[in-house]
């Protein structure tokens, strides 16, 4: 099972030990172009390109490597050393139909400080990739004991980058320092709330929120008002309630509004109940009128 792998690789040493044989070392020294160097015959042939190598070690221009083709002619992945401004730079290139290697397209790119570029030969970072990345499983160490694994998303010019990060467990999207949407642990989202909670809600907003529709899924509602046995107050009891405690019946004061809010679902039951309330008031001062109505006509005949 081994004796394979073992054979790929003195075959490999032996071909490089050749091209060292036959051309020698190279080095930033050379004058001229030593060009291609043949091992074997017919398609699949080995290829060592010199390349230029004039200059020296101050303009650093020195380029050389090899690659399999089946003819110098043609399109081909080639290993590529260049120094083309910044030296001992590593690099896979695509030489073109009957271009040079010099002005093909870098695959991949490894700069002398380790940065590795893939569609790129300046890579800034110690992976830069110009194209899209496809992966099945993608994981992104913590790097320290409170900022986990961050992305970072660059804006254009003059715009705002925003990054993705994961802060002491909670999956976070911010900008500027400015954390615009939280996720916490257990399950609580938060969006312009920073790292706090604002109580014990699914979702909290710090801010407003603009909608065409908001359903609320109701646990009741206030038609128990018109059944035969509700207890409706005397308009005097109400008036009596109200210089007491400066609000309606059942309906919440001021100062727990603003210290509890509201439930959407809740008080709008309980602005029906109100509603309704009124609505029964009207109707016994409608019968009261008509009695009336109906006496000062009797007088008015007599």
């Amino acid at each position: 099972m081994s004796s394979f792998p073992m054979t790929r690789t003195l075959l490999f040493v032996t071909l490089i030990c050749s091209m060292n044989w036959s051309h020698g070392q190279l080095d930033d020294t050379s004058s001229t172009s030593n060009g291609p160097m043949t091992l074997g015959t017919g398609s699949g042939t080995l290829y060592q390109f010199a390349g230029d190598q004039r200059g020296s070690d101050s303009t650093n221009q020195s380029q050389g490597g090899f690659g399999i083709l089946s003819g110098p002619s043609q399109i081909s992945p080639i290993v590529w050393m260049y120094n083309g401004g910044r030296r001992n730079a590593f690099q896979v290139r695509r030489k073109n139909y009957n271009g040079t290697v010099q002005n093909g397209v870098t695959l991949f790119h490894i700069e002398s400080n380790g940065n590795i570029g893939i569609g790129t030969d300046n890579p800034q970072e110690e992976l830069d990739v110009i194209g899209a990345i496809q992966s099945d499983y993608l994981r992104l160490n913590a790097s320290t004991s409170i900022e986990g694994g961050e992305i970072r998303l660059d804006g254009p010019s003059g715009y705002n980058d925003w990054r993705i990060d994961n802060h002491q467990g909670k999956f976070r999207l911010h900008h500027s320092g400015t954390n615009q949407f939280t996720v916490h642990p257990n399950g609580q989202v938060g969006i312009g709330t920073g790292n706090a909670l604002l109580g014990n809600h699914k979702l909290a907003v710090q801010g407003s929120i603009g909608a065409r529709e908001i359903k609320v899924e109701a646990s009741g509602w206030s038609d128990f008002v018109f059944e035969k046995d509700y207890d409706l107050l005397p308009l005097e009891e109400v008036e009596k309630f109200i210089n007491i405690n400066g609000h309606l019946p059942d309906i919440p004061s001021e100062a727990e509004v603003t210290e509890n809010g509201i439930n959407l679902g809740e008080i709008n039951t309980k602005l029906l109940q109100k509603i309704e309330e009124l609505t029964l008031y009207l109707i016994q001062q409608n019968k009261e009128i008509k009695v009336l109505r109906e006496k000062v006509n009797r007088l008015e005949n007599e």
